[in-house]
């Protein structure tokens, strides 16, 4: 057997030591004998050296074995002990299924289902499935969390990540009321203004409006209208119902939009309304939408006005006479000339269904009958309810319609016209005793979009402003479909972990009764670590809407609001992955027969794995039992049996499931205590370090008797140990084929695998065991037991009294644990977290509970150096770079090897120290500046401050953060 080098050295000579000693003494014993060490390899030898070589050559492993002795006689007494080497430990991580998109239903896929996956050095390794999982081909295509505290609602982008419970970001559950009014003409907004009327006083309305913390106000100039926009931008503690909505104008004029005679449009200062040739019913229009829509309002017509004249020139002075006889023409025949002008007007609107007389505060019938009218008007009117649009020379909106309907002599040839000039037409407003009521107005609650027009024409009560319905602090996971009725699995990729006391999440589902609770196993321990969410989707889950979006909805709840306090240090997830489920390296052997010739104590079997994890024995006991003890240990539900029958109902074949167990003599006297029962002293043991099967000696304990056909049948669960321990994305094939699975991966590193441990190890572990008696006393016999547990754990710290969060209890332990694979996450740290905790448990003073025992991981402390160097040489610059960056990287890294000699938990480096590492590195290059940062989480809270600033504590360790190395 070849056994370790050990430090306990009783003889340290080799064979050259004993060559040159044979030499030294060959010369007083045989004078005549002539050895010589240094061509003992390339001459021939005389048979007297030759005898001399074989004696040194079986000296030294007899010394070699002699040295062995006490490295013996340590795992004897470590055996006497009940010390066994402790066994692997299967690499784990997580896959995600993709599967066609026509399949609707889901595909089953069962627990222990194979999957390869592929190592850096091209070797595959084996995972297996840790349960049944029903993958669907649903996408989680929303996230919106929802806060009837905060009154606020957030939709995250999902290829961004999103932190719970923030409610970082634009409130998309957006309340406002927009009003339609005509389009607005361009003067200054704030000569306008709404009245509301609603369950609160106009006092408290403009109280609330008038406040830029929770409301604002804005215009929207379309084609045709003005929106007026009124958006609650902060939570109120009241609700708001509007029943009225006027908008009122302040006192100014403008000039009318539209100006029509009835043949061509007008935008000229001066203008003749009824061109220069007025005729009977030539019209005249004035559009301002906006004035004229200003129900109740008193408006003023201004313009001047002026007359001119025109005398109509083409017409013959003799009419052509085409008789046949004519008299004799009269000599100075003269043609009377005639005087028209527009003698009378009227003075009109439409109100939908015809033009109606529009009362003003002068006559205005005859305003255009003579010259002596000019001067300036006024003219003020009364804007009636009933004004309506109407659609003239292209022009739809209100207008003021002038037409004569009384001008004499207008069709004569001999006319002479005098014709109204009008300037300076405008349109003023003056007051108004009735508001304006929109066109339009649209409720905007969240995503949907109401039209209340009809409802507050009708003087109803409408809700515009109001808490929203939610009652507590909620995550909504949108699915686009349905998740089928078998277990779904999503896994929840946290950007890092963090550690919540008194967390509690309760999950809801959506149902068209409303959300009703759901069972989960949830690895994720709320939200705290990355891991697994697993449920059973129920069989009335429906599509619901959450701010008008129409999902499949599952429902977080913050129960009993944790995070209100603390909205800046909360989980933040990176992804989510559908149909995730676990997987292990644990590679099931095929079942091996085992025949045996002759029975004798002690026996021995090879088990040909390596990494063993257990070993199921069935061993054939037909030939020891009667039929009546074989039926008593099938009704035994403590026994597990397996039996074979032929057509007649006998019997041909009977094994019982053995169990394992780590000592004979242990199990014996268990087993006196248990007599009577079917599993009492049918056990075996399992030597891990040389892979075999071992039995009793058949007098304590049984042994397979069976000698005439199979004595025993063995299943090996074995695994790969650390070498499974493979990168993200390495594992993309099934074993066997699974239809409708297109494609398979893992989204993060597998983590936790360990080969069998060493025989120093488990000598050291022994030696601990030894020393503390198996009950820890002192901060020491915690770390050695810690150390001992796992040999994924690098290093560990005892800190007492103080717990991570920074409050202090006397009572409490913490132990600090930094794991070998800390830089992939904390997987490895939690898969040892909980069963770590009980180990200790089981072994402290007896006055610890289960709270004063808690399991940590460090806080890290992230420190990046920033360094500017100057050289003489720029050609190896980039060289020059990276050096310094490794250098950097070793010099920090917490985890000894590869250079680095570690950094202990609660042990920071300081800034002179890493100014004296850096001037070590290359003394032919000049540093011109050096900035050194830090960054952390502590106590739910992120740092970032210079090195020298830190306040220690006994849980943090340094480690690497962004080095950047400037030249």
């Amino acid at each position: 057997m070849n056994y370790p080098e050990t430090k306990f050295r009783i003889d340290d000579r080799n064979r050259n030591d004993l060559l040159e000693i044979i030499a030294r003494l060959a010369a007083s014993y045989v004078p005549e004998w002539k050895f010589d060490i240094e061509n003992l390899n390339t001459a021939n030898p005389d048979p007297l050296s030759v005898i001399a070589m074989i004696f040194a050559k079986q000296t030294e492993e007899n010394i070699r074995r002699l040295n062995m002795l006490l490295h013996k006689y340590h795992i004897e007494f470590a055996n006497m002990y009940g010390m066994s080497r402790k066994p692997a430990i299967p690499a784990r991580t997580v896959c995600t299924l993709g599967i066609s998109g026509g399949i609707r239903s889901g595909v089953d896929i069962r627990k222990g289902t194979q999957v390869i996956g592929t190592t850096q050095d091209g070797d595959e390794v084996i995972f297996s499935f840790a349960h049944d999982i029903s993958a669907v081909g649903a996408e989680l295509t929303d996230v919106i969390e929802a806060s009837g505290y905060e009154q606020k609602v957030v939709a995250y982008d999902l290829e961004e990540g999103f932190p719970l419970y923030s409610y970082k970001g634009e409130n998309m559950h957006r309340q406002a009321l927009v009003m339609y009014f005509a389009k607005f003409p361009d003067v200054d907004k704030q000569d306008f203004r709404i009245r509301f009327d609603g369950n609160l006083s106009s006092a408290r309305l403009l109280e609330l409006f008038e406040d830029e913390e929770h409301f604002s106000m804005s215009y929207i100039d379309e084609e045709e209208d003005t929106a007026v926009v009124l958006e609650m931008t902060e939570p109120i503690e009241e609700n708001i119902l509007i029943k009225h909505i006027e908008l009122f104008t302040s006192a100014h004029s403008m000039r009318p939009e539209f100006i029509w005679n009835s043949i061509s449009e007008t935008i000229d200062e001066k203008f003749a309304p009824f061109t220069r040739q007025p005729m009977l019913y030539n019209e005249f229009f004035i559009g301002q939408e906006f004035l004229f829509g200003q129900q109740g309002a008193e408006l003023t017509l201004h313009f001047d006005l002026e007359f001119d004249k025109f005398i109509l020139t083409n017409v013959s002075d003799e009419e052509q006479d085409l008789r046949l006889i004519k008299k004799k023409p009269k000599s100075n025949l003269k043609r009377p000339r005639y005087i028209s002008c527009v003698q009378e007007v009227t003075f009109e609107y439409f109100n939908g269904k015809g033009w109606k007389r529009l009362a003003a505060d002068i006559d205005v019938s005859a305003i255009f009958s003579k010259e002596d009218n000019s001067g300036t008007y006024d003219i003020r009117f009364e804007v009636p309810a009933d004004w309506e649009s109407i659609v003239q020379g292209g022009y739809e909106g209100r207008c003021i319609r002038i037409q004569v309907v009384r001008a004499d002599n207008c069709y004569m040839h001999e006319a002479e016209y005098i014709y109204p000039v009008l300037s300076g037409v405008c349109i003023s407003i003056d007051g108004q005793s009735k508001g304006v009521f929109p066109k339009k107005i649209v409720k905007i609650q969240g995503q949907e979009e109401d039209d209340i027009t009809g409802r507050i024409a009708s003087g109803e009560e409408v809700p515009v402003f109001v808490q929203l319905e939610y009652s507590g602090d909620y995550v909504y996971l949108g699915f686009d479909r349905p998740l089928g009725t078998g277990p779904v699995s999503i896994f929840a990729e946290l950007e890092k972990s963090l550690v919540f006391k008194g967390l509690e999440l309760i999950f809801s589902y959506s149902s068209i009764s409303g959300f009703k609770p759901l069972k989960v196993v949830d690895d994720t321990d709320s939200f705290q670590n990355s891991g697994n969410i697993l449920f059973a989707p129920p069989a009335d889950m429906a599509a619901c809407k959450v701010e008008g979006v129409e999902r499949h909805w599952l429902r977080i709840e913050d129960h009993g609001r944790y995070f209100a306090g603390s909205r800046g240090e909360v989980p933040f997830v990176k992804r989510i992955h559908m149909n995730a489920v676990t997987v292990e390296n644990i590679i099931e052997k095929e079942e091996q027969n085992y025949y045996i010739d002759v029975v004798t104590p002690n026996m021995r079997f090879p088990l040909y794995s390596d990494n063993i994890l257990s070993v199921e024995v069935w061993v054939n006991e037909k030939e020891q039992l009667s039929s009546d003890e074989m039926k008593a240990l099938m009704d035994d539900k403590a026994v597990k049996t397996k039996a074979e029958y032929n057509f007649l109902g006998e019997i041909e074949e009977f094994y019982v499931l053995w169990s394992e167990t780590d000592n004979f003599e242990a199990q014996f006297q268990r087993d006196l205590k248990t007599e009577g029962l079917g599993a009492a002293m049918r056990c075996y043991c399992i030597d891990r370090g040389k892979s075999e099967l071992v039995f009793g000696d058949g007098v304590h304990v049984k042994v397979p008797l069976c000698v005439n056909d199979t004595a025993f049948k063995t299943k090996v669960i074995c695994c790969d140990g650390e070498k499974a321990n493979i990168m993200a994305g390495s594992i993309d094939r099934f074993r066997s084929s699974v239809l409708a699975v297109e494609e398979i991966h893992n989204p993060i590193d597998a983590y936790g695998g360990t080969d069998l441990e060493e025989i120093n190890d488990a000598l050291k572990r022994g030696s601990n065991i030894l020393s503390s008696r198996r009950r820890m006393v002192s901060e020491r016999d915690y770390i050695k037991e810690t150390l001992a547990f796992s040999d994924t754990v690098e290093q560990a710290a005892c800190v007492i009294g103080l717990m991570k969060n920074g409050t202090r209890d006397d009572a409490v332990i913490s132990v600090v644990l930094l794991m070998k694979d800390y830089e992939k996450g904390s997987y490895s740290f939690r898969s040892i977290q909980d069963s770590l905790k009980e180990y200790l448990m089981n072994r402290c003073e007896i006055t610890c509970g289960i709270s004063d025992v808690q399991i940590v991981e460090p806080v890290f402390v992230k420190v990046s150096i920033d360094i500017w160097l100057n050289v003489s040489d720029m050609s190896s610059s980039l060289e020059l770079k990276q050096q310094w960056l490794d250098k950097i990287r070793e010099f920090l890294q917490p985890l000894k090897g590869s250079g680095s000699n570690g950094w202990q938990i609660g042990v920071l480096p300081s800034e002179r120290q890493i100014r004296m590492m850096i001037a070590s590195l290359d003394d032919t290059v000049q540093i011109s500046h050096m900035n050194v940062t830090v960054q952390y989480t502590y106590n739910q809270r992120d740092y970032t401050m210079g090195l020298d600033m830190v306040e220690k504590n006994p849980f943090m360790i340094c480690c690497n953060g962004k080095h950047n190395v400037y030249i």
